[in-house]
């Protein structure tokens, strides 16, 4: 048998735990859920990309001060970030508009962003967005377009001195 001591600290253990399990905050009652429209990205180095981020409150209490919160890679900068923060209450919804510019010297790779968003001690699960890389089209249209200029000039100085 259980001693009246015992039993009486076991009753209070239990009445605690069961009033702190009410009173403090559950994992599903305090989350953020984050998902992104896109799921590649696709830029050309030297210039920039927009990504947009959606964040929803599934919690029953109204969050403040939310922020997103983005692992980049080396020498890559947020641009912009529109807005700055969101509050959002229970069931709401709200975006991130970020604009990410990739240095000129990136070379074609792809890259992973780790998105999250945070709410005082809260933050969100990570989202992974691929980043693919390419470099500018515009360079090999210049190779191209000056090897066939020295072709055409070769050719015109063959021709005249042909002639003469």
């Amino acid at each position: 048998m259980i001693g009246k001591k015992r039993m009486k600290w076991l009753l209070t253990s239990i009445l605690c735990a069961a009033l702190l399990g009410v009173v403090s905050p559950s994992v599903a009652d305090s989350s953020l859920t984050v998902t992104s429209a896109e799921k590649t990205l696709k830029v050309v180095s030297g210039q920039s990309v927009v990504l947009h981020i959606d964040v929803t409150n599934s919690s029953s209490t109204e969050m403040t001060n939310i922020n997103a919160q983005i692992d980049l890679p080396y020498k890559w900068i947020i641009q912009s970030l529109e807005p700055e923060s969101l509050s959002l209450l229970p069931g709401e919804s709200g975006e991130f508009s970020i604009q990410l510019a990739v240095p000129s010297s990136e070379n074609a790779s792809t890259h992973t962003l780790n998105v999250s968003c945070t709410s005082g001690d809260i933050t969100s699960d990570n989202i992974n967005i691929p980043v693919a890389v390419v470099t500018n089209p515009l360079f090999g249209y210049m190779i191209l377009g000056s090897i066939a200029l020295v072709v055409a000039a070769t050719i015109l100085y063959f021709r005249r001195g042909i002639r003469r």
